[in-house]
């Protein structure tokens, strides 16, 4: 029942999301709101870390974050959407939680302003408001979004930003959105390795297996 609860969760988040980004493509194809590329922008940069001293030994069990940062916006700057997607493999991990990070508006103008879509393999975030108020935009940098995992079985891959996009208030024109150039961070490796406890245990129950067969060959 559970399992069901948080399949039709995620179905109508993503619904949602996808209708008000038809709404904003409905304003700008209307007229109401002009959004074009700009390539003179410094641009923005979306990276990702983690709080794990060392990916590449998680144990199982393990709590894990990662965090989704954003630099690269200047004093001034407004952004009404900002939306990203990190992929793991979902064998090795469980389903992430996502939370808000505190570039975003406190409180939102909408609580439907930010909705995330957390699955197997997956953590998308996105920010979006209507409003034309300073103080319902991100403004500054740092972080996005967070999300927990835990390591569940023996493997390695990498953690990873699949894309991300963002909408930013044209300062000449407040009528209009501009499309600031978007850097995506690297990509992070992990690999999930045995407990100690349990590689000793199996060194141990391989040398006693070890001492079996000499004795055997002594006899």
């Amino acid at each position: 029942m559970r399992g069901l609860f948080a399949s039709a969760h995620i179905r109508l988040m993503r619904g949602s999301r996808v209708l008000r980004f038809q709404i904003l493509l409905a304003l700008m194809a209307g007229g109401a709101i002009t959004c074009y590329p700009q390539h003179g922008l410094a641009g923005l940069l979306i990276s990702l870390s983690s709080n794990a001293a060392d990916l590449n030994h998680l144990q199982i069990g393990e709590t894990v974050q990662f965090t989704v940062e954003l630099a690269g916006l200047n004093v001034g700057d407004e952004l009404v959407e900002l939306s990203a997607r990190a992929t793991f493999e979902a064998a090795q991990f469980d389903s992430p939680i996502v939370s808000a990070g505190g570039i975003l508006p406190n409180p939102l103008a909408d609580p439907l302003d930010f909705t995330v879509v957390a699955g197997p393999g997956a953590a998308d975030a996105t920010f979006l408001t209507f409003s034309a108020t300073t103080t319902a935009h991100i403004v500054s940098n740092g972080t996005f979004f967070q999300f927990t995992v835990h390591p569940q079985a023996l493997g390695q891959g990498t953690f990873q930003l699949e894309f991300a996009d963002a909408q930013q208030v044209d300062p000449a024109d407040p009528g209009n959105l501009i499309s600031p150039p978007i850097t995506l961070g690297a990509p992070l490796n992990f690999t999930v390795v045995p407990e100690p406890s349990s590689m000793l245990l199996a060194i141990a129950a391989l040398a006693s297996l070890l001492a079996i067969g000499r004795r055997r060959l002594l006899r």
